[in-house]
């Protein structure tokens, strides 16, 4: 019969996808993701998950193999795979990567742990990262980790982080050196509602009744010290007072209950 047209991606690319998948045990929307993040390069389109399903689904690949020998194939691997997608073949690269993560448009970050780098940064992703995969690092060559509204919030709790600094270290540690644009805006716009509303500690005097703390509010000594009247009974006062409202008010005969 007539031969059909080629498929624009060869065998090779599609294997390093499997592999790929196989490791980190990701579905095939997640390898789309990786696949979109990673292959900005790529003469075309990447794959979409459906047609790495059915082009995965007729390859061989032994899922059997030791998981840091599969790693070792594409970008995660002591020895990364330069893929030339115009011919079915892979070559070595010459140059190793010193990009420790990718970080994939469904908001997770895969981290190389085979170096010092990368078991260091396992520590900073998880301040405001959440750790899915619970394996040992100097066994498994790769920890993933998922970016949630609650976790990067944590981490602005803490004050060792602002959004700012959080893209800023994944790109600096991103491979390619970005992260999605969608990543991007949704932690710029956690960052931005952050501290929109705000729980503070405030100083009040608690007063009896009204003629007390009209009382106060015309003295001339604790006037300095008052910022607003709250209610009808309650006034704040500013913070550190505290003493020179207690003198006050004892030489005034009202004896502040503390």
């Amino acid at each position: 019969g007539k031969k059909g047209k080629p498929f624009t991606f060869p065998d090779s690319f599609i294997l390093v996808i499997g592999y790929i998948r196989y490791s980190f045990h990701l579905p095939y929307r997640q390898t789309e993701g990786i696949i979109q993040a990673t292959g900005k390069r790529l003469p075309a389109n990447p794959p979409i998950y459906g047609q790495i399903c059915k082009r995965i689904n007729k390859l061989n690949i032994d899922i059997k193999r030791d998981k840091r020998e599969l790693v070792s194939v594409g970008r995660w691997g002591k020895t990364p795979l330069s893929i030339d997608v115009q011919s079915d073949s892979l070559r070595l690269s010459k140059t190793t990567s010193n990009s420790l993560i990718t970080v994939t448009p469904n908001f997770e970050v895969i981290l190389q742990t085979q170096s010092s780098e990368g078991r260091s940064l396992a520590f900073h992703l998880r301040e405001f990262c959440n750790l899915q995969n619970k394996l040992n690092p100097n066994v498994d060559p790769v920890q993933i980790f998922s970016l949630t509204k609650e976790s990067v919030v944590r981490s602005f709790r803490t004050g060792n982080y602002t959004w700012q600094k959080i893209v800023s270290l994944l790109t600096d540690t991103a491979y390619p050196s970005s992260i999605p644009e969608n990543v991007k805006h949704e932690l710029r716009e956690w960052g931005e509602k952050y501290g929109e509303i705000k729980i503070k500690t405030i100083d009040v005097l608690d007063c009896k009744d009204e003629i007390i703390a009209e009382t106060l509010l015309n003295d001339p000594v604790i006037r300095k010290q008052i910022i607003t009247r709250v209610g009808k009974t309650t006034i704040e006062i500013k913070s550190g007072s505290r003493s020179q409202i207690l003198s006050r008010c004892d030489k005034l005969g009202y004896f502040i209950k503390t």
